[in-house]
């Protein structure tokens, strides 16, 4: 049995960990993975001829929302307000390791999912990437860029049918009655509006299919929709960062996994790491976790070796039909 990680950030985030590729190979090997979709992390950090790129930074004043990107050279930060296209140099470097890799590299077949701001990314811009033979998806971090469901533009969803790739998804909840340092409170809005069954009724509305990330946050609603659906799946990771913030769960476990498997079908539920994020507590970044595969095979969750094969191998294998 292979198996198949759906979702593995790569690059420095701004806010996050180092997405260091051969950390993530080096460890996915030893654990039999054998093929991976690679993602921009969310907002990235990277090394340009002008300087250090910190793309895309959003903040909200007198209600309305601004976004910049940042380039560092030496003491000097050129700042540069709502940039057409703030993610082309990260995607286009991203790509570009996964073809350097795959060249390489006989242990893991990567493949391509670039990452798209719904606001200042262009049709052209993306119809690149969506006509490379690595790219199988394309990512959407409605907190990282700050949009909802409603702020999705037709063009868009139109290169998603063209090119016939699903879109890649994080959904989030914030569970009020939490107080927790771990999560700003300006972040509050903009989670209410990234909900899981918001982004299920919008991928029904435009008739699109989605992989729908975290395990829906555990929203028994959502599950429902998805297990009934033929356009849906949901990724897992990373499981035990997800078990240690409760507020970030529509229902409150004490086994996130046994519970994820409780609600979502077999056929629906997709096997990823989330890497370099599946670590046991936010923050600490190098106490990384490779065992959700491991505690999927235990007893107690009851899942026969075809419905091991499905959610490892084979769910994700067909819907983003992977070669």
């Amino acid at each position: 049995m292979g198996i198949i990680d759906a979702q593995v950030n790569y690059g420095k985030s701004v806010f996050g960990p180092d997405c260091n590729l051969d950390i993530y190979i080096k460890n996915a090997t030893f654990q039999g993975i054998n093929k991976s979709i690679i993602i921009p992390t969310s907002t990235h950090e990277i090394e340009t001829e002008g300087g250090i790129e910190r793309a895309c930074i959003w903040e909200e004043k007198n209600n309305k929302i601004s976004y910049r990107k940042e380039v560092v050279n030496k003491d000097e930060i050129l700042i540069i307000y709502n940039p057409k296209n703030p993610f082309y140099l990260m995607n286009n470097s991203t790509l570009k390791e996964i073809r350097n890799r795959n060249k390489n590299n006989t242990s893991i077949k990567l493949f391509f999912a670039p990452k798209v701001h719904p606001i200042l990314c262009t049709y052209s811009s993306m119809k690149m990437f969506l006509a490379e033979p690595e790219t199988v998806a394309i990512k959407i971090h409605g907190i990282a860029s700050h949009i909802s469901p409603s702020e999705i533009p037709e063009w868009l969803i139109k290169l998603s049918k063209e090119y016939d790739k699903p879109f890649i998804i994080h959904t989030d909840f914030f569970n009020v009655n939490f107080q927790d340092e771990r999560i700003p409170s300006y972040l509050y809005n903009i989670i209410s509006k990234n909900q899981p069954l918001q982004w299920i009724n919008w991928a029904k509305k435009n008739e699109i299919r989605a992989y729908l990330s975290h395990g829906l946050r555990l929203d028994e609603t959502s599950a429902e929709e998805v297990n009934k659906s033929n356009n849906l799946v949901v990724g897992m990771g990373p499981d035990l960062m997800l078990q240690d913030e409760p507020m970030r769960l529509k229902k409150q476990t004490d086994d996130y996994l046994a519970d994820l498997v409780r609600i979502i079908s077999p056929n629906k539920l997709v096997f990823s790491t989330d890497y370099r994020w599946n670590v046991r507590k936010r923050y600490e970044w190098d106490n990384l976790d490779w065992e959700t595969h491991k505690r999927l095979q235990q007893k107690r969750f009851n899942l026969s070796t075809d419905d091991l094969e499905s959610i490892l191998e084979g769910n994700a294998k067909n819907f983003f039909k992977l070669i």
